[in-house]
């Protein structure tokens, strides 16, 4: 009887997972085709998921590609990570809330090109410790990656914020419409934020960050700020999470919108669409999460001075364009003057997640590969140990520092820092 015939790199994949995943080629029928497995980015594009590309052959016609996302096995990995609950909620994302969303749309004969898109799921698969996720390759539709290290630009920001402002829409119109819909996701999308900072491995996170922000420093008003608003990152998070059940603004947010989660697709060098991946980190909160973590993490200092007001403005914009599809109006729904209050009282946790983020984003590709190996191992001291400034090159060093210097320079400029 024919099979398929898996090729390549298929090693991180269970028996269960390699089944799965031919049943859900064979979903799309093919039978007896030949499937190569390659391995998709670098080290550190992907911290929890190990990533595949799968190019099935079709004897003659365009080749049919797939990427599956596989779960780490190891169980550090898996522990701190809490990748069962990761990927429980991609699927719900994949599978419930997104094609939820696209029917709103369609119930009110929004065009088909200006609807909400993400990549077509072909199959989840939840069983503890073999979680698998198979998704169209959005590389075969032309969308492409920019370099996480080069920070975006005024065009690329504005049509990830219009992205934002149309999923955002789609969940106050959620709420009107049906109430109880966007309770329940509401309520099964889980924040996992409020299990790792529990952890004593998240709270070591935490003071080296500081520790390391303030190896590289140079200027000591810089410094003063690092040890003024890191060491109260947690307390921050317990009081913005009092409140967040009955904030009536709270949304279904992305979660993790950085360069690595965001496509393109270009047209004579103009983009034409936008495309978010990766939904492991989504929930409800406020809109400005989205915005507050994009902005800061992608984007350097001159460009955020010249253009942040435009973009808050231009998500505004946009978010009321597309609630009025529905009969609604962002002055009513998500005011201007709750939006900008929001970012401010929200600032001061993205300020101490982005310098996180700084120190992951800025290592080279040797250095984030032996972060991703020791969270392989139960070795707290040598987990630690990868995270100091002595395993980073001064390449690295000095980008950090760049990077941080540009954070707090938007933050004195836009008043966050008060």
């Amino acid at each position: 009887m024919a099979s398929l015939q898996f090729e390549g790199d298929t090693s991180g994949l269970s028996e269960k997972q390699e089944l799965f995943i031919r049943e859900v080629i064979e979903k799309q029928g093919f039978k007896d085709n030949k499937v190569l497995f390659e391995p998709v980015g670098k080290a550190g594009d992907n911290m929890i998921a190990n990533m595949k590309r799968l190019t099935i052959a079709t004897n003659g016609k365009e080749d049919i590609k797939m990427i599956a996302k596989i779960a780490p096995k190891h169980e550090p990995a898996r522990t701190f990570m809490n990748a069962s609950l990761l990927f429980n909620n991609e699927r719900i994302m994949y599978e419930e809330v997104l094609p939820k969303f696209i029917s709103l749309q369609a119930s009110v004969d929004v065009p088909a090109n200006e609807r909400f898109m993400f990549a077509k799921c072909y199959g989840c698969l939840l069983e503890a410790p073999n979680e698998v996720i198979v998704l169209e390759d959005l590389k075969q539709k032309d969308y492409v990656m920019f370099d996480k290290l080069v920070p975006l630009g005024d065009d690329t920001v504005k049509a990830t914020v219009k992205n934002f402002s149309i999923l955002h829409s789609l969940s106050y119109a959620l709420k009107h419409l049906e109430p109880e819909t966007f309770e329940n996701f509401k309520s099964s999308l889980f924040d996992i934020f409020s299990i790792m900072e529990t952890t004593d491995i998240f709270r070591d996170m935490v003071t080296l960050t500081e520790m390391n922000t303030l190896e590289v420093l140079e200027d000591e008003n810089h410094k003063k700020i690092i040890q003024s608003i890191i060491p109260q990152w947690l307390p921050i998070y317990k009081k913005l999470q009092k409140g967040v059940n009955s904030d009536k603004h709270l949304v279904i947010q992305h979660g993790d919108a950085w360069t690595n989660n965001i496509l393109f697709k270009l047209e004579d060098g103009k983009i034409v669409s936008t495309m978010m991946i990766d939904y492991q980190l989504s929930k409800a909160a406020s809109p400005v999460c989205d915005l507050l973590y994009m902005i800061f993490n992608c984007t350097d200092h001159i460009t955020r001075s010249k253009h942040y007001h435009e973009w808050i403005n231009y998500y505004h914009d946009e978010l009321d364009k597309s609630l009025s599809n529905f009969g609604l109006k962002a002055s009513l729904i998500y005011p201007k003057d709750q939006l900008d209050a929001d970012l401010k009282r929200y600032s001061k946790q993205f300020f101490c997640n982005s310098v996180l983020f700084y120190s992951m984003l800025s290592r080279n590709e040797e250095e984030a590969a032996l972060v991703k190996d020791t969270m392989k191992t139960d070795d707290i001291l040598a987990m630690k140990s990868t995270m100091t400034m002595g395993n980073m090159s001064k390449d690295t060093i000095d980008g950090f520092r760049s990077k941080v210097v540009d954070l707090i320079d938007s933050y004195r400029e836009l008043g966050y820092l008060a």
